[in-house]
This record gives C-alpha cells, structure tokens and sequence, in this order.
C-alpha cells in the first residue's frame, strides 16, 4: 500500500488532533447529548442492521450532512431505487437533527439504511471499503473528507458529487492546496454543481471541465416533491383557535441575534396589527432555553409548540409558538401569511428559502444569504421574494405585506413558478449516475 505525502501528513494530524482534544471532547460528550449520539458509529462500529445491508453488497452510499442537506437527498434516493431497484442504499448525516429526520423518513422504505457518517480516520474507511462492496458513493453538496474519498479512490468505487456548490470563502482555501485538493477528488467522475459560477471555481482549481457538470439546484425539485404534512399545520390552527385569514409570521432556522430583533419588531408592528401572531422556529434545539428568555424579557406571551399536544383547545391563544419539534418547519410554513427565513438578517449564510417559496408563501430575508446565492438571486429577479437590509426595513415590509392581501399573493404566485421553472436538476444526476454505475 503506498501512501503519498499529503496521506501521512494528513493521518498524522488527525490523529494528534484527536488525542490532544480527547480531554475536550470526553467533557462535551458527558455533558451535552449531541455529543454523545451515535458516538460508537461515528468510531466506525456499524449496527448490527447496517453490517447486514452492506454484506448484500449492491450497495450505493448517499452522504448527507445535516436536516437540509437529507431532504434535499430524499427525492433523489427515490429516484435512485426506483431506477435500480436491486440496489439498497446507505444514507449516512452528519448530525444528530439530520440522522433524526433522515430515520424518520426512511421507515417506510425498507431498502434505505441511515447510520451516522464515521470520523474521517484512515483505519475506519479502509476497514469498510475492503469489507463491504461498495457500487457507488453520492456526496451531497461539498463533503471533502480526505480519508474518506482517497479511499474510494483506491478501493475503485466512483464518486458523484451533487448538488455541489463551493463557496467563496471555500475557494480561496482550495486555492491554497491546489494540489492537494486535486489529490483528494480523484475518486469524483462528475462534480455536478448548482451553477456555473461554482462549475468555474471548480474548473480554475484545476478540474478537468469533462468533469464537470452544471446541474442546478436540488433544493428546487426536493421542495416541489416532498409532500407537506397538512395534519400537523391544520392541528395547530386547532387548538389555537386561528382562522385561515390569521395574521401570523412564521420566522423559520433562526440563530442567534435573530430572536431579540424579531421579538422587538414583532411588539412594533402589534402596536398597527394587534391580532398578528408568530411562529418562531430557531435553528438549534440547544437555543430554546435562551430563546425562551429573550421572549420573556420582552413581555411576549409563548407556548412551546410540543405543550400543544395536552390541549384540546386554547381559548386564548399566546402571542407566539416556539417551535421545539425538528423536521415540522415545512409543515408549518403553512400556516403563514408571510415568511421570514433566519441566518439572513446576522451574517450566517442564510437558510432554505425554497421550502417556503413552493408552498407560494411570500418570503422576506436578510442579506446574508451567502449559501443560497443563485436561489435567493432567482427569487428577487422573479419578484417571488422582498431582501431587507437591517431591522427597520424588515419593520416595514412586514407591516405593508400583512397589510396588503395583494401583494402577499403576488409574491407567493411568482416564488412558486420559479420554483417549477427550475426544476432538472435530479435528472442530469441521474444520467451521470448512470454512465458510471458498475455493471
């Protein structure tokens, strides 16, 4: 087995990383529950049912990381077993919120397996790819694990890379090791990449452009095909005691600084609309507690969405639900006249926008929408979106929206056919899926 250079510098330091932080991370298991799930998988010791799976062989592995990155995976994966219907697939997240939602989805299809997506140690991938006969690996959006993909590309199993976006930021690092990065996504046969300015950085880090393949977005179809849950939006107008012409903002994935803007803002504009109410969804489960705190200081009546299930009815309704299920937020959205997307109004990179916008939901958001860039760009060119610079613009657009019926309409309209117009993007995977599945 020969190692090059960047291999033996790489496994050097992960590993010394590994055991310096040890002590770290030992604490942050004992004391904070994400820490401590799937922690035996992650150290590469598969279940019992996933060993079982892989032994069949016929296998294609899909990596998601996190909530976003497994649903847009999902309408993909259904393609994926209608096409190849003597395949079984393995979808491996990153995090806790994603393993959730990915389990929860795949109850119902019996060939889809989802375990947590091991630490990226030589040993761990090695052991795997020489056990088990891997056909094909899909990563989901710009997964780069060295160990993991010099692997593939030793063990012979062709990679795809979909929905594939680098960001700026991302670029100016890769360009740095050029080489290296070169090195590392060997094993990739296609980079299919949202648009063509991610298929150019691509392409000026030295990626042949045969390559390279301009897909589009998944998020596009992933939003338009996954079914909305009507019970759980219809059970919470229920028990609330909400017409289907109640004013409510639902302000979806908010981080932190997001909550003590909204909070104010929404007690301003209460002053011109007295019976509006939100739905604050944060993004980090962790966060609630604090959230909680933020509502109270500003004397915002609340109830915790999961507190709904020991009510039949609520005569009088609080002022906000906050929302601590994960998963539920594109059920949800359909409860709004407008929605706010979070990670936009504080630098963040912004969240998904399309969920919301192919339920022909009205959508304001921040500036920040740096990881949906072409999407949030389409939104705005369509007219099917408002982006607000600061608190008082949102103040404003959110008082006129609420305001005006009309307009609400007409940006809900135009967001769902830029949603339908750019659609594809899973087809064009499909066939380079299928150009280099082995026989």
């Amino acid at each position: 087995m020969v190692f090059t250079v960047f291999q033996v510098i790489y496994n050097v330091g992960i590993y010394l990383f590994f055991i310096i932080t040890l002590p770290y991370f030992f604490v942050k298991i004992i004391t904070t529950k994400k820490y401590r799930g799937g922690l035996i998988h992650r150290l590469g010791f598969l279940s019992k049912e996933a060993k079982n799976i892989l032994r069949k062989g016929n296998i294609i592995w899909v990596h998601a990381v996190s909530v976003g990155e497994a649903q847009t995976s999902f309408p993909l994966i259904d393609k994926l077993c209608v096409r190849y219907p003597e395949k079984n697939i393995i979808l491996s997240t990153t995090t806790v919120t994603g393993q959730a939602v990915a389990k929860k989805w795949a109850v119902r299809r019996n060939r889809v397996t989802v375990i947590y997506f091991p630490l990226d140690f030589f040993h761990i991938f090695h052991r795997l790819f020489t056990s088990y006969k891997i056909d094909m690996i899909i990563i989901l959006e710009t997964e780069i694990w060295p160990n993991f993909l010099m692997e593939a590309y030793r063990h012979n199993i062709p990679v795809i890379l979909a929905n594939g976006r680098i960001s700026q930021k991302s670029y100016d690092g890769y360009k740095k090791i050029q080489y290296l990065f070169a090195q590392c996504t060997r094993a990739i046969k296609f980079f299919c990449m949202q648009d063509k300015a991610d298929a150019e950085k691509l392409y000026r880090l030295g990626i042949d452009n045969k390559r390279i393949i301009i897909s589009g977005n998944i998020k596009y179809e992933a939003s338009a095909a996954i079914s909305v849950d009507e019970k759980i939006s219809e059970a919470m107008r229920f028990k609330l005691n909400w017409d289907e012409n109640e004013p409510v903002l639902v302000a979806g994935s908010t981080h932190k600084g997001e909550e003590e803007i909204l909070c104010q803002i929404f007690n301003e504009i209460r002053k011109k609309i007295p019976a509006l109410k939100m739905v604050l969804a944060p993004r980090h489960p962790e966060r609630l507690l604090d959230v909680e705190n933020i509502l109270a200081n500003n004397n915002i009546t609340y109830l915790r969405k999961t507190s709904l299930d020991y009510y039949d009815t609520i005569d009088k309704s609080p002022q906000v639900i906050l929302v601590d299920t994960m998963g539920e937020l594109r059920h949800i959205y359909l409860l709004a006249q407008v929605c706010f997307i979070g990670k936009s109004l504080v630098p963040g990179g912004g969240q998904n926008i399309l969920e919301p916008a192919s339920l022909a939901k009205p959508i304001v958001f921040g500036k920040y929408m740096d990881n949906f860039v072409v999407a949030s760009k389409n939104l705005l060119e369509a007219k099917g979106a408002v982006m607000v610079n600061n608190a008082e613009e949102l103040k404003n657009i959110l008082i006129d929206l609420f305001l005006s019926p009309e307009k609400r309409n007409i940006l809900g309209n135009n967001a769902l056919k830029e949603i339908k117009k750019c659609c594809g993007a899973i087809e064009k995977i499909l066939s380079c899926v299928k150009s280099i599945m082995p026989e």
